[in-house]
């Protein structure tokens, strides 16, 4: 598959929902997982959030797709709160049938990404 195939499969997996994007931009790193900053249809209506990070988990590893890698480690981020800065960066969703996670995305908030970047 493609950057490209990849990233229409992620787009049309979340199609209809409250998550669905108007379009993926592809984020560094990520060697074993595909992560985009995905552009909301609609603003989230609990926060007004216009964009969500989306981890795609593929059998293999994104970085080396002839490695296989089974593509189960995306549940275990259902099990586990994401920690950042001694608060949780919180899970809106985890899609099983394609293995995606959409989380905060927390660009926007300059007093994190200021003191992520002063590391």
């Amino acid at each position: 598959m493609t950057s490209q195939d990849i990233s229409s499969t992620v787009q049309g997996s979340l199609e209809g929902s409250i998550y669905s994007c108007i379009s993926l931009e592809k984020l560094s790193g990520g060697t074993a997982n595909y992560v985009f900053r995905g552009v909301l249809a609609k603003p989230l209506e609990e926060d007004g959030s216009k964009t969500v990070v989306i981890k795609h988990t593929p059998p293999y590893v994104a970085a080396h797709p002839d490695f296989k890698l089974t593509a189960t480690r995306c549940v275990s981020h259902q099990l586990t709160p994401f920690y950042l800065c001694g608060g949780i960066l919180s899970e809106l969703l985890h899609e099983v049938v394609f293995s995606i996670l959409c989380i905060q995305d927390i660009s926007s908030r300059s007093m994190i990404l200021t003191w992520l970047i002063s590391f």
